[in-house]
């Protein structure tokens, strides 16, 4: 299915924020964090994209068009929030000079610094499983330049498909491991108390998110 963005039901007025869902996933994994952030003020949309059929740089241009709709409908500051790949997808497009409009970006549980789950896999001959985003995840994109504030949220409840699959290294949440959550150039950190999935429905990811896209920077912790 190719790349789109779609209003969610919660959407307000307020500063427009592109949620991006991760890999195996859809738009509806979400919607959970969609309707918490659209109680801060923010109206919540979601990018749909193929998360094994393409690869990122297709998936980054997506997005890049997403946010281009959005301001031409005069939505601006547009804010990122990417999970696992989607937050991959997010910063190979901020690397790609996608303009937000002075919007931030945060990332969840998103293996910045590569993934050791998806390089065993590819180890052992089950690349085929992530498709055309195999590299991307067994590599991540380490480093964030530019002018725009990327936040990192990374999980510290060890459970997750990770320990199922082989070669996560926890500690983490259970799929990502913390050091693998490190982002160069990141303007600010925090680990929460989350599986990789639960990052999407805790009350308390919500808030720091909801207070990094506002000030850009994380509520203490």
């Amino acid at each position: 299915m190719p790349a789109t963005v779609g209003r969610s039901q919660e959407a307000k007025s307020g500063a427009a924020v592109v949620l991006i869902h991760g890999f195996w996933l859809n738009p509806a994994w979400m919607a959970p964090l969609g309707r918490r952030l659209a109680r801060h003020g923010l109206e919540p949309w979601h990018h749909r994209y193929a998360t094994t059929r393409r690869g990122p740089e297709a998936a980054a241009a997506g997005l890049a068009a997403c946010v281009a709709a959005l301001r031409a409908r005069g939505r601006a500051p547009v804010h990122l929030v990417g999970h696992s790949l989607g937050g991959l997808v997010a910063v190979a497009a901020l690397r790609a000079g996608l303009d937000l409009a002075g919007g931030r970006a945060v990332l969840l549980g998103t293996p910045a610094q590569g993934s050791g789950v998806a390089r065993h896999l590819r180890r052992r001959g089950l690349g085929w499983l992530m498709g055309a985003m195999a590299e991307a995840l067994a590599a991540g994109i380490p480093r964030h330049e530019g002018p725009v504030e990327v936040g990192v949220i990374a999980g510290t409840l060890d459970l997750g498909a990770g320990r199922l699959l082989g070669g996560y290294d926890g500690p983490g949440d259970g799929t990502v491991a913390l050091a693998e959550t490190r982002l160069e150039g990141a303007a600010g950190e925090v680990a929460l108390r989350a599986s990789h999935l639960g990052l999407l429905f805790s009350p308390r990811v919500a808030e720091a998110v909801a207070a990094f896209l506002a000030r850009g920077r994380f509520p203490a912790a």
